[in-house]
């Protein structure tokens, strides 16, 4: 119970780094009222549910930023990891969200596709930088890799969530669409992992504290034992000399 409340609070600490992916500003994200109506813009954005309209260039730098923060906070985790799981997680995450930024990279340009920083891509960096001082700031060991694995849990969930729901609707380059599809996949599968290895944490630390427990049971046992012993020795050898001086 202990560790699955440790667990909850870990999470709840992760996403309370985030902030919301959306703004009233307008400054960043076209409104269809801007764009002259019709549902898209003249980049080629198309209008989200809340009337905000993202162009395929916004796209881009939303999934650039999510790709280079996976990165950074991964080579913070495989410096200061223990758990010899979490260490091979975060160099998959290393290795996946590089080569996924190579293929986006190329991807635009032959598209022929201009990043564009929104409110969306700035507020992730944002996020993406407190996920980096957190782990920086965790010394290493047991509970630096359960932040680290909770961190993903509550990155990977929000991200997912933010390219099924905003990006692949709205995305018009099918070149980009078939990129997002893929980087949802792979998503997914990294929550999934992230999660399963959270699970192992977990156990492994209820093995632990279960076998603190019954070590100092164990010692108490020993101890008890011992004087009962000691006593029933004390007490007939103390009788032999009685009898022996009676004699």
């Amino acid at each position: 119970m202990n560790t699955t409340r440790t667990r909850n609070v870990l999470v709840m600490a992760v996403l309370a780094l985030s902030t919301a992916c959306s703004d009233d500003s307008g400054n960043d994200v076209v409104s269809s009222e801007d764009a002259g109506g019709g549902g898209s813009d003249r980049d080629g954005g198309t209008q989200n549910d809340a009337g905000q309209v993202r162009t395929d260039g916004q796209i881009a730098s939303i999934v650039s930023t999510a790709n280079t923060g996976e990165v950074a906070q991964a080579q913070v985790a495989l410096s200061k990891a223990e758990d010899a799981q979490v260490r091979d997680y975060a160099q998959h995450m290393i290795t996946e969200h590089t080569a996924a930024e190579q293929r986006l990279t190329q991807l635009l340009t032959a598209a022929g596709i201009t990043p564009q920083p929104s409110q969306v891509s700035t507020s992730l960096k944002a996020d993406s930088d407190r996920v980096v001082q957190q782990l920086t700031a965790t010394a290493a060991g047991p509970n630096f890799d359960s932040v680290y694995i909770q961190s993903q849990i509550a990155v990977h969930q929000k991200v997912l969530d933010l390219v099924d729901d905003e990006l692949i609707p709205s995305a018009q380059n099918s070149t980009l669409q078939d990129e997002l599809q893929a980087t949802s996949d792979a998503v997914s599968k990294h929550l999934e992992d992230a999660e399963d290895i959270a699970d192992t944490l977990d156990e492994n630390a209820g093995g632990d504290a279960g076998a603190a427990d019954g070590g100092e049971d164990g010692d108490g046992g020993g101890d008890g034992h011992g004087g009962d012993s000691g006593d029933a020795g004390t007490g007939t050898g103390t009788g032999g000399r009685g009898s022996s001086t009676g004699l």
